[in-house]
């Protein structure tokens, strides 16, 4: 039973108010690495360039493309998980009365923004290890057993 309180100003009774409890989904949850897990899709895509080429010569070109298209699916998901995450941050700091509440666009916003900077991470995995190879040619450093 809710209780009857004096307003200060007028003495008038007035009930007293009491939000209901806000359950946050489970997007809300911190991811297990936090952050870091938008540093994974591309580590993988620039570590599987040397990795098939020493292991797969000749198929390596194929296998290290599929694997880049994997690493972009999943820093898709990366990016999704994180927005959701710092989205429901914002709401819980709008719950506590020290945010304003974000903008419709916002959850879309940080999505695109991260996975922009995955992609380009990713996609220059293949250019940077070609660079790499070529240096170490020019050294006389042998890349391989032929």
């Amino acid at each position: 039973m809710p209780a009857i309180l004096q307003d200060r100003g007028s003495g008038r009774p007035v009930l007293d108010y009491r939000p209901a409890p806000t359950v946050l989904p489970p997007a809300a949850a911190r991811p297990v690495l936090g952050w870091l897990a938008a540093l994974l899709p591309p580590l993988v895509a620039i570590v599987s360039w040397p990795v098939l080429y020493v292991i797969f010569f000749l198929m390596s070109f194929t296998l290290a493309l599929m694997v880049v298209v994997a690493c972009l699916i999943w820093a898709w998901r990366v990016s999704g998980t994180l927005a959701a995450w710092r989205y429901w941050r914002k709401v819980q700091a709008v719950l506590d009365g020290a945010a304003p509440y974000p903008s419709a666009v916002y959850r879309a916003r940080v999505r695109a923004i991260l996975f922009a900077l995955q992609a380009v991470a990713i996609l220059a995995s293949c250019p940077l290890f070609g660079l790499v190879l070529r240096l170490a040619q020019r050294r006389g450093i042998r890349l391989g057993w032929w």
